[in-house]
């Protein structure tokens, strides 16, 4: 079963963030969170995460998150932030395995997972100071792949990469997907979600503006509602956005 939200309400300092957001996830998806600066995408992932107090309901497999205690919630979602910080400089694999809880013969094989489907194992012994941005993007993503959770909650892990690397974590992505991951990632890049999304949510003022497929949502039409300017599909490859 999957992830649904119900009339969700989020205030912080007294000013309203999230606004009767109703949606529905399903599990094997990637599910791209769009939305101008301020339209609360990382608080939705945040109260979804259980990081944020909330009104409304969230029920996942049926449940009500709340009824869930810490350690149910972090081993079926992970919250991958915006910004992460490393405040030592330590071993990669060691980073990776801080996703597991113990580490017998199970957990070191799923850290062993984790570095595989995110090409890490190659420099597993060099230390986080060695790394580039998009290899310590990478370590951050298998850090939370190891611990093997149904749900993961990204939050814009594409926004400081080049386009290489925001490529080959697209591909990354859709692999993690493929075994029956459910992953909502925010994005501000339209055409990466273009690429990226099975499903969208378009926020904006911390209301819902459109939900669902991304065949038929991720339109010109809802873009262009969704940041107030206009939006159109390229003359030459109707797959890219362009704006004017």
């Amino acid at each position: 079963m999957g992830l649904n939200l119900k009339s969700i309400g989020v205030e912080l300092s007294g000013k309203p963030i999230l606004r009767d957001v109703s949606c529905a996830f399903s599990k094997g998806k990637i599910h791209v969170v769009l939305g101008p600066n301020g339209a609360g995408k990382s608080t939705l992932l945040k109260t979804i995460a259980g990081l944020v107090s909330y009104s409304g309901q969230i029920e996942l497999a049926g449940l009500n998150l709340k009824q869930f205690s810490v350690k149910q919630r972090a081993r079926s979602l992970a919250y991958l932030p915006q910004n992460y910080q490393i405040a030592w400089d330590i071993l990669v694999r060691d980073v990776i395995a801080m996703g597991r809880y113990a580490h017998d013969d199970s957990d070191l094989t799923a850290i062993e997972d984790a570095m595989q489907v995110t090409d890490t194992g190659r420099f597993a012994a060099r230390t986080t100071g060695q790394l580039s941005g998009g290899e310590l993007a990478r370590v951050m993503l298998a850090r939370v792949l190891a611990g093997k959770p149904d749900w993961i909650l990204a939050d814009e892990p594409l926004a400081s990469l080049d386009p290489a690397y925001q490529l080959d974590m697209v591909s990354r992505f859709r692999d993690i997907a493929a075994t029956g991951t459910a992953v909502i990632i925010v994005l501000h890049d339209i055409n990466l979600a273009a690429k990226l999304a099975d499903n969208v949510l378009m926020l904006k003022d911390g209301a819902v503006l459109a939900s669902g497929n991304a065949s038929t949502k991720l339109s010109a039409q809802n873009l262009s509602k969704l940041y107030d300017i206009s939006i159109k599909k390229h003359d030459i490859d109707s797959d890219y956005f362009v704006i004017g």
